[in-house]
């Protein structure tokens, strides 16, 4: 049996997994799983901005793979699966896992109008749980479906994502201002809030303390310090708005 197949196959479950958000214990132990399925022990180490995986190969030689994770997003049910996969790993051949992990990886997600609706009811929501009205409800559902189709328009472009929430952050506080000076809203202050939970790095803080927990302190403190940025182009982009209007 080709380890390098194998070693390559597990590897890139592993990328699967990191770049949509999954923390690095489990992404290393998917990766052991794979391996020890088809009788080969795979020694893996996952960052935030990579993985390295080893097999012992031929001879006592040992093959190595790395992958370069360039983009994360947020999409737990491809962590699921690849998940699930590895749990049930037992049930399938070479061939059916390639094909599965090749599934997932292109896996579209939820359509258009499902996004839609989650970002505009998910932005209404948070509202409500701070305390505003059916109105502010309503102001609130009204930005996330902007914030979506922002989001939706700079997908196909690579662009810091520092940028990207931070102008997010200024487009809500900007659409906050405008309705409750025309009264459209009751409270200015928990529409921006509550809109802005959408943008709010609240997975990657998560991470960031189970994988200190688990002892993986390089990548708990990467994204530690990546929610951080996050949290403070938040604060800019609105703060930015608040005080030249």
């Amino acid at each position: 049996m080709n380890k390098t197949i194998i070693l390559e196959m597990a590897t890139k479950a592993g990328k699967i997994m990191l770049e949509n958000g999954a923390e690095t214990d489990m992404v290393e132990e998917t990766i052991k799983i794979i391996g020890n399925n088809f009788g080969f022990e795979i020694n893996s180490y996952a960052t935030l901005t990579g993985i390295i995986s080893t097999i012992k190969g031929e001879d006592n030689n040992f093959i190595t793979n790395t992958l370069r994770i360039s983009k994360r997003t947020m999409d737990l049910n491809k962590i699921h699966e690849i998940h699930k996969l590895g749990k049930n790993i037992k049930k399938y051949n070479l061939e059916t896992i390639k094909n599965k992990i090749e599934l997932i990886e292109n896996d579209k997600g939820y359509g258009f109008k499902t996004n839609l609706f989650a970002y505009a009811f998910a932005a209404g929501s948070f509202t409500l749980l701070f305390g505003g009205l059916p109105k502010d409800f309503l102001g609130s559902s009204v930005i996330g479906v902007v914030i979506y189709l922002y989001f939706k328009s700079l997908s196909s472009f690579d662009i810091n994502k520092f940028f990207i929430n931070g102008l997010g952050s200024s487009i809500i506080t900007f659409f906050g201002l405008f309705m409750y000076k025309f009264s459209l809203i009751s409270s200015m202050d928990t529409v921006i809030i509550g809109s802005m939970m959408l943008l709010v790095p609240g997975m990657a803080i998560t991470n960031a303390v189970r994988d200190i927990i688990n002892g993986d302190l390089m990548a708990g403190m990467a994204r530690g310090l990546e929610a951080f940025f996050i949290a403070t182009s938040l604060a800019v982009g609105s703060g930015f708005i608040l005080t030249i209007f």
